[in-house]
């Protein structure tokens, strides 16, 4: 096998402090990643928009850190699956709902993931809150369908016709979309990739050159550039109208896109192994689990959880850039280089071979 090693991303010793673990933030391009508890706490990546206020969450375990200012903005939930630690921080996002009228949250997830969020939703009596409860919009994803269930507080749910699915993406916006597939975990669990449209740049230089002053005519021309309609025209600050290629020539630098993958809670299978390489591909960032070391095999192949050898070698096989491994086992608390020791050697032994 050939290809460079990707960089792994670290945490030079875990702290533990009466709020939760030390968290880890990654940025990458338009992007920055935060698992908000660290690599030995629940699961759960905020993923926040440089260029705009709504975020991301991928799991929802333990989220306490999370302010409800930040709650406030999050728009899309994706759940690689149900155990307690990937869920249980639904009920602090669900209070922080209720605070304000904002739009319907959508949460994506594996088969039943519906029934889950409306089990937590049904354990609270609603009697007080009449019509304004918090609404969320949840995915259930299967290999064929997708199933959507309109979940509000204190009403019944309603659930809509299953959606074939055509391809793995499962969720679109103008920047970015969400691809999703399936894992073993002994359950269906899901493994996401964020891919987010290409970096428009406006050439602060060029513009003055121009005598061009900022405003929202160039929010237009990045929508239009986005959307691929480069013979609209643009109206300038200074009265003139423009062609949106004519300025893409004189003013912009496009970046290509980036690329975060998250995967975690899954066997090391051949067929794990297969879909998550095509997941990952080229990736940018990825966050994988490395639960235990190698000493520890039986207790991984047991739980169905990866070993840093593991996570290493599809890291190399897909050929991602930056390696974030993360959800260790808290056994390593005190010796947490053990880990980062052995994805090291596992990438150097993997390349050589």
């Amino acid at each position: 096998m050939t290809g460079s090693q990707p960089e792994i991303v670290q945490v030079s010793e875990p702290v533990r402090t009466s709020s939760g673990w030390q968290p880890l933030t990654v940025g990458a391009g338009p992007v920055t990643a935060h698992l908000v508890n660290g690599v030995f706490g629940d699961p759960l990546l905020e993923v926040k928009f440089k260029s705009r206020r709504e975020r991301l969450l991928f799991d929802l375990g333990d989220a306490a850190m999370l302010s409800r200012r930040v709650l406030h903005t999050v728009t899309d939930v994706f759940l690689t699956h149900a155990h307690f630690d990937h869920i249980c921080g639904f009920l602090h996002f669900l209070r922080a709902r209720m605070t304000g009228e904002y739009p319907p949250c959508r949460i994506y997830g594996p088969p039943h993931t519906a029934d889950h969020i409306g089990n937590l939703i049904d354990g609270i009596a609603w009697d007080r809150i009449e019509d304004a409860g918090p609404e969320f919009h949840v995915a259930d994803v299967s290999t064929d369908f997708i199933t959507w269930s309109l979940l509000k507080a204190g009403h019944p749910a309603k659930r809509l016709e299953p959606q074939p699915r055509s391809d793995d993406v499962v969720c679109q916006h103008p920047e970015y979309q969400v691809q999703c597939v399936e894992l073993d975990h002994g359950i269906p669990v899901l493994a996401y990739a964020l891919n987010y449209s290409p970096e428009i740049h406006i050439d602060r230089a060029r513009l003055d050159a121009l005598e061009l002053a900022p405003g929202d005519w160039i929010t237009d021309l990045k929508r239009l550039l986005r959307e691929g309609d480069i013979q609209a025209l643009v109206e300038l600050p200074n009265g003139e109208r423009e062609m949106v290629a004519a300025l893409r020539d004189a003013l912009v630098t496009v970046l290509p896109g980036k690329r975060l993958v998250y995967a975690t809670d899954f066997a090391d299978t051949p067929q794990n192994r297969a879909r998550l390489r095509s997941l990952a591909a080229e990736a940018d960032l990825f966050f994988c689990e490395a639960t235990f070391c190698a000493a520890d095999l039986i207790q991984a192949n047991d739980t169905r959880h990866l070993t840093a050898r593991a996570c290493a070698e599809i890291a190399l096989a897909a050929r991602v850039a930056r390696l974030v491994p993360f959800h260790f086992s808290k056994r390593y608390t005190d010796r947490v280089g053990a880990v980062y020791a052995e994805l090291s050697e596992a990438l150097a032994s993997v390349e050589q071979a």
